[in-house]
């Protein structure tokens, strides 16, 4: 730049492959240096002039005039342009506000849109706010909940808090103790959240247009009610039409009235919990049922009438454990049970355990229920056969036979290969069996007997499915390198195992930190040394730039590697390469709070502040600037 020209290939050094683009100097006199920019993309539409020893940002390139020579040009941030990075932050999170001096410039434009992004923000400049309403509107529009934030002045005042809880009804707890026990803004409050009438007081709370319009909403706002709101049968029947449980909170007479009762049992089957026992009726029982299987447990009487516990049973399986035990012993009713949870089979009577039909329906819905068949259907081979075909681990519940009948361990062990516990010591030395089962699941190997487990193709086989299952090998298949580096490919932690440290090399060390670069802090100093080493480390993992040495982190292209994959990796940087814009811009591009570690020169950067406040808003609270 001192010489007058610039190359294009320098606008590499801000984002490299952005496709930015530079016309040639239109004068290289310096004293009447005038440069125009053409950039395609640019940032935040600032135009972007680099050079070999810096990274300038301008406005207005036509200031490039009667520029000394060897001058460095650099945009720092004053309280003007500051104003442009705290609005693209605020822009993006309100809460960023809370690192915008009030001394700045049009301060009032940078917290309206931190308001509009975030009501909440508004808690960040109370010392400007005044009697400005068009800002405390913004703010509660945004979100009700930024009533807490104002002043008692405002949170008195009925037409904002009236726009705070129709946006959430919670915000009526902010309000004053005056409008919290006003009706109409009560009433704004419960519409939009029921439950917002446990913040009312006075006499407002037994109201009964305000009760009804909060139960309208969340049947459950009955418990916060006062009064004799409970025992209404207009409160009661929109309350459970909300929410049928809601039930529970109705008091006599409302109760026991029939509309109420049946609208709760309609709207869920749990309701049935709640109604009197003398209201309850057999179309009650059987509506509730008919929504809600788990509801014949309430069913009382009625749980021996079959077309209720049909219903139920049809819904939830499982509910047949509430059925009356003469209907558990209809082939209709656990035929059906079994059809919706094969599980189901547990609850019926031992007979109808025994019956292949009914057995075969529930396994067909869940290989578990062979856990509740009687004793000589589960040494029924061919129905052995069938229920390890779908799940092997069906050889759980089969008699111990099975262990040895190779035909039904091979099929199992096809659907999980860890069923090979279960076989006999003659299939668990079957080489061809074991294989088949590491093929599978590679913790598997442990299973089988020891002279299989030294077969180092099977331990190959095992670590690369399975890596935990290197720690159960024996000792000499451990010791082999080839089984130790398949291992480290697999689960780079093992390198902490003492066989994997006693043969650790260049090899397996660079396994390792390809998987996990934080491993690097592990390795023996030999091997922290190797750059082929320290280059695959900082490429997965940027962080690991803290475990280096000094030298390391002086370097510009390991510290380069470190903030491509991590913004956050230039805290480890030495303090020249803090300094460097090229570096500290990369770091802030993949983190903006990458900011916070850069030298206070650059943080004082426009550009450099705008890539970091756009990428992480929060980052503003790093950027320096002059008043």
């Amino acid at each position: 730049f001192a010489h007058g020209n610039m190359s294009s290939r320098l606008f590499d050094i801000l984002l490299p492959g952005r496709g930015l683009q530079v016309e040639d100097l239109l004068s290289r006199t310096v004293l009447q240096l005038k440069a125009r920019l053409l950039v395609e993309q640019n940032l935040g539409g600032w135009p972007v002039l680099a050079c070999e020893d810096g990274l300038e940002a301008l406005k207005d390139s036509s200031l490039l005039s009667e520029v000394p020579c060897g001058t460095k040009l650099v945009c720092f941030l004053n309280a003007t342009n500051f104003t442009e990075v705290a609005l693209r932050a605020v822009e993006q999170s309100g809460g960023a506000l809370e690192w915008v001096p009030e001394s700045v410039p049009d301060y009032r434009r940078i917290v309206e849109s931190a308001v509009q992004q975030s009501g909440s923000s508004i808690r960040y400049c109370q010392g400007v706010l005044g009697d400005d309403w068009q800002l405390v509107s913004t703010a509660v529009a945004q979100d009700g909940l930024a009533l807490r934030f104002l002043s008692d002045a405002w949170r008195d005042n009925i037409a904002l808090v009236t726009q705070a809880v129709r946006q959430n009804g919670f915000a009526l707890q902010h309000a004053s103790w005056r409008l919290r026990a006003s009706r109409e803004v009560v009433l704004d409050a419960v519409v939009q959240n029921g439950f917002a009438l446990q913040f009312a007081v006075g006499p407002v709370r037994a109201d009964e247009d305000v009760v009804l319009a909060a139960v309208s909403n969340v049947g459950g706002a009955l418990r916060v009610a006062r009064g004799g709101s409970s025992r209404s049968s207009v409160v009661a029947l929109a309350a459970v039409r909300r929410d049928g449980c809601a039930l529970r909170l109705v008091l006599p007479p409302a109760n026991h009235d029939s509309a109420v009762l049946d609208a709760a049992v309609s709207q869920t089957g749990r309701a049935l919990e709640y109604v009197p026992p003398e209201c309850l009726t057999r179309e009650r029982a059987l509506c509730a049922c008919r929504q809600d299987g788990a509801a014949l447990q309430f069913a009382g009487e009625w749980r021996a009438d079959k077309q209720v516990v049909l219903a139920a049973v049809e819904r939830v399986g499982w509910s047949l454990k509430f059925a009356h035990h003469e209907l558990r012993s209809s082939p209709d009713v656990v035929l059906a049970a079994v059809r919706q949870c094969g599980t189901a089979l547990e609850f019926a009577s031992e007979e109808l355990r025994s019956s292949r039909d009914i057995v075969q329906i529930a396994l067909a819905q869940t290989p578990q229920a062979l856990a509740f068949v009687t004793a000589h259907l589960q040494r029924d081979r061919s129905l052995a056969l069938e229920a390890v075909s779908t799940n092997g681990w069906s050889m759980w519940f089969l008699h111990s036979q099975f262990g040895g009948d190779e035909e039904v361990v091979t099929r199992a062990i096809r659907s999980s290969g860890r069923v090979l516990q279960l076989a006999s010591d003659d299939l668990r030395a079957d080489a061809d069996l074991v294989a088949l089962a590491v093929r599978q699941d590679g913790a598997a190997l442990q299973y089988a007997s020891k002279e299989v487990q030294m077969r180092e193709a099977l331990a190959l086989a095992a670590v690369a499915n399975h890596p935990a299952v290197y720690e159960l090998l024996p000792q000499k298949i451990q010791q082999q390198r080839g089984v130790i580096l398949k291992a480290v490919m697999a689960s780079a932690e093992l390198i902490s195992h003492p066989t994997v440290r006693d043969a650790l090399d260049e090899e397996i060390a660079l396994a390792a930190v390809q998987s996990n670069g934080m491993l690097y802090s592990v390795l023996p100093d030999a091997l922290r040394q190797q750059q082929t080493v320290v280059r695959a480390a900082l490429r997965q993992n940027g962080m690991a730039l803290e475990h280096m040495t000094c030298e390391m982190r002086a370097q510009a292209d390991l510290v380069d590697l470190a903030v491509g994959q991590s913004g956050l990796a230039l805290q480890f940087a030495s303090d020249e390469l803090r300094a460097d814009p090229r570096l500290v811009m990369k770091a802030v591009a993949d983190n903006g709070r990458a900011l916070r570690y850069a030298r206070r020169a650059l943080r004082a950067q426009e550009v450099v502040a705008l890539v970091a406040a756009t990428q992480c808003p929060s980052a503003l609270r790093f950027v320096c600037w002059e008043e």
